[in-house]
């Protein structure tokens, strides 16, 4: 039968005379799958999707190369679209650095192509719509990297400025203060003679003059250099500066992300590119937009991002695409902590020269599969996952 979810699928799923139903696709339709299928009470499979962890660990020596380079070519292959594909590589501190020159350098030799045409090279995108999702989700990295920088620079403009703020308005209101409790102590008011009245105010205004700048600077100082210094991580000065960075932070970089999206990005994908957050990814290869000589086409260019937050959509949300994202871990117990922080439960990776590592990992991994050290399982293994939202 032809025909699409919403209609055909869901008569499947519902039908009293379908005694199971099988799917492959989106999460999304998955739920709704299975939804359609609870009241007939039939047997539901479902193959929803994977963000698959690629754990490499320092013990590897002289074969980090070898599997780095492996991590990224597996998770180019099939254009990104697979769903065991090793989206995100895992690297252990001590040799991250190395590793995320050896992905740049794979990245950037990855190579796209007709899929008419012979030779080792990614093809298209199955659709406009998955092109604009994978474009959106890296435009999001990018416009959010841009912001952060943006955003550094006017909380720490916007602290002195502050501290100058709040200093004026103290200190004129100790000055005046002062001032006023000087005078009336030394200047008679019973005196009504101008002589004594105009000596008087000039005693003051010299006493005052004096005791003031002297008291006003030493709390403006004190104020600027305790509270407001921007090295000094002190709670006051930083809630003032959030407070601000929120507000205008918010508007310009919405702003400018705009203005960047809609040159650089597919302009249909404004709600994916709206949403990014500081994440401060930095941009190994690729990037937007389609790969050179590709002028039409759902070609994607091979991209990879490094020091991506786990919290960053690329570390949570499935791309399926050719977007390659790089984390940094410090110990097994890390590396085990970011892999299992995910919906997903299908398939990870361990890449480590220590047998027994690599069979402690396979118990502590919450997915369905974990190949190591590009060993995949035979033809008639089990082909499934763990976690009950999304189980394959």
């Amino acid at each position: 039968m032809n025909g699409d979810g919403a209609t055909v699928g869901h008569e499947l799923a519902s039908h009293p005379g379908v005694d199971m139903v099988s799917f492959t696709g989106s999460t999304r339709a998955g739920v709704a799958v299975t939804k359609a299928a609870a009241d007939t009470v039939k047997k539901v499979a479902l193959e929803l999707g994977g963000k698959g962890a690629n754990l490499i660990f320092a013990d590897l020596g002289d074969g980090l190369e070898k599997a780095v380079k492996r991590g990224v070519a597996h998770c180019f292959h099939n254009t990104g679209q697979s769903c065991n594909a090793p989206s995100r590589m895992l690297v252990e501190a001590s040799v991250y650095d190395r590793a995320v020159e050896i992905a740049r350098e794979a990245g950037r030799k990855a190579r796209v192509g007709l899929p008419s045409e012979e030779g080792s090279h990614i093809g298209p995108l199955v659709s406009q719509a998955q092109y604009d999702k994978v474009q959106g989700l890296i435009c999001s990295l990018i416009c959010s990297h841009i912001c952060s920088h943006i955003c550094s620079h006017i909380c720490s403009h916007n602290c002195s400025h502050i501290c100058s703020h709040i200093c004026n308005h103290i200190c004129n209101h100790i000055c005046n203060h002062i001032c006023n409790h000087i005078c009336s102590h030394i200047c008679n008011p019973q005196v009504q003679d101008l002589i004594c009245n105009l000596i008087c105010n000039l005693i003051c205004d010299h006493i005052c003059n004096h005791i003031c700048n002297h008291i006003c600077n030493h709390i403006c100082n004190h104020i600027c250099n305790h509270i407001c210094n921007p090295q000094v991580q002190d709670l006051i000065c930083n809630l003032i500066c959030n407070h601000i960075c929120n507000h205008i932070c918010n508007h310009i970089c919405n702003h400018i992300c705009n203005l960047i999206c809609n040159h650089i990005c597919n302009p249909q994908v404004q709600d994916l590119i709206a949403s990014g957050v500081a994440e401060g990814s930095t941009l190994l290869c690729g990037g937007p937009g389609k790969p050179e000589g590709f002028g039409r086409g759902y070609y994607a260019k091979p991209t990879i991002f490094a020091d991506v937050a786990p919290t960053a959509r690329t570390s949570r949300e499935e791309i399926f695409g050719p977007v390659l994202s790089i984390l940094k871990f410090g110990d097994e117990a890390h590396a085990v902590q970011l892999a299992n922080d995910t919906p997903y439960g299908l398939t990870n990776y361990v890449q480590s020269s220590d047998p027994a590592r690599v069979r402690r990992l396979a118990r502590a991994l919450k997915a369905g599969m974990v190949e190591a050290n590009g060993k995949g399982g035979t033809p008639i293994r089990p082909f499934g996952a763990l976690r009950s939202q999304f189980t394959e």
